[in-house]
């Protein structure tokens, strides 16, 4: 009886044990996942804002070359009044 006690209770033990170590490697993989989405939002997050200054420093360059066209025609004007 005492040696059947004892198998039962080292079949226990090793259940637990496999019970733990299955959950460690859940826990695991779950802050493997985390981390993974955190980096992706991270890079995400990082390619929005390179979008957005890319965008602007367009925008700023459209405006800069619009104001030289601009100056450009007053000068022209400028000159054959001038002229005239």
């Amino acid at each position: 009886m005492m040696a059947e006690q004892k198998k039962q209770r080292i079949n226990d033990l090793m259940k637990q044990a496999a019970e733990a170590n299955s959950q460690s490697l859940i826990e695991k993989q779950k802050r493997a996942d985390e981390e993974k989405d955190l980096i992706r939002g991270i890079i995400d997050h990082q390619r929005n804002k390179d979008a957005k200054e890319y965008e602007a420093q367009m925008e700023a360059q459209r405006v800069k070359e619009e104001k030289e066209r601009e100056i450009q025609r007053l000068r022209e004007l400028q000159e054959k009044a001038a002229d005239r």
